[in-house]
């Protein structure tokens, strides 16, 4: 899927950057996620049908899990661009923010993402991104796993002193 809007500019490459950042925080040990961030005069569409073409890359697939089968068959069949905030309203991004802000917000992002336990990030990802394809049955073997994985962690031992004796938690991963 890509921006739709003829005005491009080095916000837009910010958006691009931005995603980069959230995609790669530093403690993180590098996941991408499904967060995104979108500049309130974005776009976002699948426009090949205007031009004979079939959309590749995943797209017909992916959009409609992204958000939803009617308003995704919508945007494909028409080729017709999603402005910035109904692909809020949908889900495709999780933030909106003005031309220019989106490094600053996604940083934002990054630094509550980081802030929180990264063994819990890496499993809660997994069992979020598996959601789109597997079924319910898998998934809580997905989660009960996770859970598994974190509570043998030295970090829970961290988590819930720090909760205790309420101060910031110093992670470490494992």
């Amino acid at each position: 899927m890509t921006s739709a809007n003829p005005n491009a500019d080095r916000s837009d490459a910010t958006t691009r950057s931005a995603a980069s950042t959230i995609s790669h925080p530093p403690a993180v040990a590098r996941p991408s996620t499904a967060t995104m961030i979108g500049l309130v005069r974005s776009a976002f569409g699948l426009a090949e049908v205007k031009r004979n073409l079939v959309a590749g890359a995943g797209g017909l697939f992916r959009l409609p899990r992204a958000i939803g089968q009617a308003a995704a068959m919508e945007a494909i069949l028409t080729g017709e661009p999603i402005p910035a905030a109904r692909a809020y309203d949908l889900g495709l991004v999780s933030r909106l923010t003005a031309p220019g802000e989106a490094m600053a917000e996604a940083r934002r992002l990054a630094d509550q993402i980081t802030a929180a336990a990264p063994m819990a990030v890496w499993e809660s990802r997994k069992v979020v991104r598996a959601a789109a394809y597997e079924n319910d049955e898998t998934l809580i073997a997905m989660t009960n796993a996770a859970m598994g994985t974190v509570m043998a962690s030295e970090d829970l031992q961290e988590g819930l002193t720090a909760f205790i004796e309420k101060r910031a938690p110093e992670w470490k991963g494992r």
